[in-house]
């Protein structure tokens, strides 16, 4: 096996950290822990670390999003400038939190 044939991927939480590859016998995907020991082992064995991105590991509350709900927020921003002024760009909220609010109210308009 050689370092092309590893996946490693570093996270900041160590417990989500693993190392994986393809078993040249069965054609498995074999997927391990990686503590930090191992993670520096294969790294100094030639093995490309990728880091998970912070977004992946982030909280997130409410319904997933749907299709449709993709679909409604296309055809808003289509909406002359309406996304604009929903939004409110002078507010100094998050714009992921703007946007919850938005889908909030949407779904609230669906449901009566």
């Amino acid at each position: 096996m050689t370092p092309p044939d590893i996946r490693l991927v570093i996270c900041p939480d160590e417990s989500r950290s693993y190392y994986s590859f393809t078993c040249k016998t069965c054609f498995d995907l074999v997927r391990k822990p990686a503590s930090k020991d191992v993670s520096a082992l294969l790294i100094g064995g030639g093995v490309i670390a990728e880091p998970i991105p912070p977004e992946a590991l982030e909280t997130h509350q409410g319904a997933p999003i749907s299709y449709d709900d993709i679909l409604d927020f296309a055809l808003w921003i289509e909406d002359d400038g309406q996304a604009l002024q929903d939004l409110d760009l002078t507010d100094s909220s998050e714009p992921h939190s703007r946007l919850s609010q938005w889908l909030q109210r949407r779904r609230g308009r669906q449901a009566g």
